[in-house]
């Protein structure tokens, strides 16, 4: 399975070029979900109202779980 999805099944996250897990789609296309959980985390939050699939909604959480110290 991980070798057929990067990062998550419905392709709303990539790998960037160093590595980091960042934005495919939207308003923060290209940028690093940990710097979006820690600059806009009300943004991740509208993104755990909205169906998208379990584990984009599992990788906001451990985001905003890192920043906030909750994992």
């Amino acid at each position: 399975h991980a070798a057929l999805v990067e990062v998550d099944v419905a392709g709303k996250f990539r790998r960037g070029s160093d590595g980091a897990v960042v934005f495919a789609f939207g308003k923060h296309a290209g940028r690093p979900l940990a710097d979006v959980a820690r600059t806009d985390p009300d943004y991740l939050g509208w993104m755990l109202t909205r169906p998208f699939l379990a584990d984009v909604h599992d990788r906001v959480r451990a985001a905003l779980g890192t920043v906030y110290g909750r994992r």
